[in-house]
């Protein structure tokens, strides 16, 4: 797993700092698995914080918009 800054150790710490909440366990998965994710559970809903337009979609501020994992998968990236 490539991180920018740290580790799973740091990505971690930061997490459960943030929100407050303990992680005892976390699994590290690639691109490749996280689509096979979104694909069983038939897509994901997200609500963007901010408006923009990515490759034909426009995402509005506070709307939510149901994905696929190929959209989805490109809006991680």
């Amino acid at each position: 797993m490539v991180y920018v800054f740290g580790s799973s150790g740091t990505a971690i710490k930061s997490v459960q700092e943030t929100l407050n909440v303990p992680i005892v366990f976390y699994a590290a998965i690639d691109m490749g698995g996280m689509e096979k994710v979104v694909n069983i559970v038939s897509g994901v809903t997200m609500m963007t914080i901010i408006s923009f337009k990515y490759e034909g979609y426009i995402f509005t501020k506070g709307e939510s918009t149901h994905m696929n994992s190929g959209l989805f998968t490109n809006e991680l990236r």
